[in-house]
């Protein structure tokens, strides 16, 4: 009988098993002894997020940040020397890597790409990458191993001269072995330090923390709280004229921000859906309608009044208004004015529909007061004896809102736009963080959409009602708009480049 099947079977299953074995206890061998298996390690071997001391074990060194000839970055080891250059801030991810931030530059630490540089040294990318991610794990007593990720980097280790660092293989060395002594906060500041509001306003004050890390164990305090409060973010409200102090306590260390509130008034809030007390006097209008349809009932009431979609209109009367503009072609029987009526989602919504004004609270009035129509709207506002006229398209971003709110305090419209059933605008009259190095700037806004003042009179975008309650967000935005006061009319082309809306535009 011929076993050579059998064999041949029986051999190639012992090869295989064999192969399957060394591979496995070859991987465990490897994870253990460098460390690179995210699996072969517990997480309490692992440092906790923070600002470190990154000390060699051999030469009792320092890693520290510096310039080289070329003013580059570069790495090397020193004595302690209270160098703020000296520490690096740790920040553990998802797949128990770590990015590590120097102090000298921001950006992140990594292995060096540039053939101007010596092979596989340390440098600062402005983006994360492979290149820019370790594995720091224990090995000792308090002792650690520190791996690039890149894939032909190894570990990081003391070398020849003994003030510089390099990237080698792990060999059980000591000089492959780092301690981590982790940094409390040493200094902070408050920016903005001083501030001037007007009773109403809300700004933000934003913690300089070194080394960074431990801003939300700040706690915030006003010496004068009726004249100013403030929130466990830094957000400062203006309650009264006078002056306070804002203080920022974490742990020993403290920073103020001197806060003046002058008698300045603070830009306006209407709401849509709230007629008493809203802003605006609508409970006298209850009765009033425009082509058979109420223009505005308490609540929101979707196709029973005008004002529930009355969200623009309700925009340009607070713009108009904090620009101190009348309508002086009109009546409005609540006051009994025909000139210098002041604007609100009423008076605003006459002169959009082209009604001179109700003769009593019962009177019917034709036309579509809230679809927009911008030069029929305006032409009937002036400041002084100004004409005013709308820049549209001015941008949908951040930044293009900051610029906008430089050039117009009184406030911006900004729209936001999901499907044709969710459509929304909201006044932006304040960003918070100005000098905020991302860019990612926060606004105060007035948001017609909320029912009550705490959730759309002059508060965060991200606690208003069309943020937390709608779900709008910045990607929503589709153009920001402005209105500008024309200090000569008949010249138009003088208006600073500005894009002059036309007429049909809303």
């Amino acid at each position: 009988m011929n076993h050579t099947p059998a064999i041949k079977k029986t051999f190639f299953m012992f090869v295989l098993v064999a192969a399957l074995i060394f591979n496995f206890s070859a991987e465990t061998v490897s994870a253990s002894a460098d460390g690179r298996g995210k699996d072969s390690f517990p997480e309490d071997h692992l440092p906790e997020d923070g600002a470190y001391l990154i000390i060699n074990t051999e030469s009792g060194l320092y890693l520290t940040a510096g310039r080289d000839y070329y003013l580059r970055t570069s790495f090397s080891l020193s004595d302690y020397s209270e160098n703020k250059h000296q520490i690096f801030t740790l920040t553990r991810q998802p797949d128990l890597t770590y990015s590590v931030i120097s102090s000298l530059d921001t950006g992140f630490v990594a292995i060096s790409r540039d053939w101007k540089s010596v092979p596989n040294s340390l440098t600062i990318n402005t983006k994360e990458s492979v290149d820019a991610r370790f594995q720091i794990v224990m090995t000792g007593d308090g002792e650690y191993t520190i791996s690039c990720m890149a894939p032909d980097a190894a570990d990081l280790v003391l070398s020849g001269n003994r003030t510089r660092v390099e990237w080698e293989g792990f060999d059980g060395r000591v000089s492959s072995s780092w301690k981590l002594e982790k940094v409390s906060a040493m200094t902070i500041e408050l920016e903005p330090s001083k501030i001037s509001m007007a009773a109403g306003q809300k700004k933000l004050v934003t913690p300089k923390v070194f080394p960074a890390g431990n801003e939300d164990e700040i706690s915030y305090f006003s010496s004068d709280s009726s004249v100013a409060v403030v929130n466990g973010n830094g957000l400062i409200t203006a309650e009264r004229n006078g002056s306070t102090v804002i203080t920022a306590v974490l742990g020993d260390l403290s920073a103020t921000c001197e806060v003046e509130v002058s008698g300045i008034t603070a830009s306006t809030f209407y709401s849509q859906h709230n007629i008493s007390t809203g802003g605006w006097d609508g409970v006298s209008l209850t009765n009033i309608r425009f082509s058979g349809k109420l223009f505005a009932v308490e609540g929101f009431a979707r196709n029973l009044d005008w004002m529930d979609e009355g969200c623009l209109i309700c925009c340009y009367a607070m713009i108009l208004n904090n620009l101190g503009a009348t309508l002086n072609d009109g009546y409005d029987f609540r006051t009994g004015r025909t000139t210098n009526i002041e604007p609100d989602p009423y008076t605003v919504a006459l002169a959009n529909s082209g009604n001179r004004g109700a003769e009593n609270a019962y009177s019917r009035l034709y036309g579509d007061p809230v679809s927009v129509q911008t030069s029929r709207l305006l032409s009937r506002f002036t400041v002084g004896t100004s004409q005013l006229t709308l820049s549209a398209n001015l941008g949908r971003s951040r930044a293009m809102i900051k610029e906008a709110l430089e050039e117009h305090p009184e406030g911006v419209i900004v729209e936001f736009y999901v499907n044709e059933n969710l459509r929304h605008f909201i006044v932006f009259t304040e960003c918070i963080n100005p000098d905020d190095a991302n860019g990612r700037y926060e606004f105060i806004v007035c948001d017609p959409a909320a029912s009550d003042r705490e959730n759309g009179d002059h508060v965060p975008f991200t606690e208003c009602t069309s943020y937390q309650s709608i779900g709008y967000r910045y990607y929503n935005i589709v153009s920001i708009k402005a209105i500008n006061v024309l200090s000569d009319y008949d010249n138009l082309g003088s208006m600073r480049g500005n894009r002059i809306c036309d007429p049909r535009i809303m």
